[in-house]
């Protein structure tokens, strides 16, 4: 007779635990619910007129850079613009519209370097991120506008870059920023061009190989690589 009174008390206590273990689940999901939630907001960086393209945050991410062919309609070509995350206030860094513009941060965040195409002066330039002077570093002429953007290297002492070379395919070339020394970067794939360059560390360097319309492969270059 104890025991069967006693019973009830026992199946209050599993529903109880039961109950407890199954709030505590539902907690754990809704805080990983809200947490990805958070995560995979995506919020515009700009909201200008024309077309905006090749962008690319500084070190630090508070600060955006891009092409921009829309600050008048007399401008025929893009422009390298800068604007601090959050605000839509841009200053114009480069005045010598072009048939496309690419840049990237350096690793410290003061300067920029850049691809531009043009008609009259294509080649890789620097510019601090601030504005001012630019600087050549490097003739050349590009077959693709998406793999056209530089890269630097952790120690800033090194700039890969996309270039025609004399078969008109294009490939990966590196740049020694002391001596404005340029190589191209070998062994190599077959590539029809290759680019768009980005270090994983100041001896390995990963670029894409397009080897027909469409078709693209990711290499990875450096010492401990093939």
């Amino acid at each position: 007779l104890a025991a069967r009174r006693g019973f009830p008390w026992l199946a209050v206590v599993a529903i109880v635990l039961l109950l407890g273990a199954g709030g505590l689940a539902v907690w754990r999901f809704w805080g990983t619910w809200q947490h990805s939630t958070i995560l995979t907001v995506v919020s515009p960086l700009t909201s200008l007129l024309g077309a905006e393209r090749m962008p690319a945050l500084s070190p630090d991410g508070t600060r955006l850079v891009f092409a921009w062919n829309g600050e008048s309609e007399e401008i025929a070509g893009f422009d390298l613009y800068a604007k601090p995350v959050g605000s839509e206030r841009y200053t114009r860094l480069t005045h010598s519209p072009a048939i496309a513009i690419s840049a990237a941060w350096s690793p410290d965040g003061t300067q920029l370097a850049f691809a531009r195409a043009s008609q009259s002066n294509s080649g890789v330039f620097m510019i601090p991120a601030t504005g001012g002077e630019e600087r050549k570093l490097a003739a050349a002429s590009f077959a693709q506008e998406s793999l056209a953007q530089p890269a630097w290297s952790p120690d800033g002492k090194t700039l890969g870059y996309a270039a025609i070379d004399a078969s008109s395919s294009q490939v990966v070339q590196l740049l020694t920023l002391a001596s404005l020394e340029s190589r191209v970067l070998t062994p190599a794939p077959a590539c029809w061009h290759a680019g768009a360059p980005a270090w994983i560390a100041d001896d390995q360097l990963a670029f894409v190989c397009m080897t027909s319309i469409a078709v693209y492969e990711i290499y990875l270059a450096g010492p401990h690589s093939n």
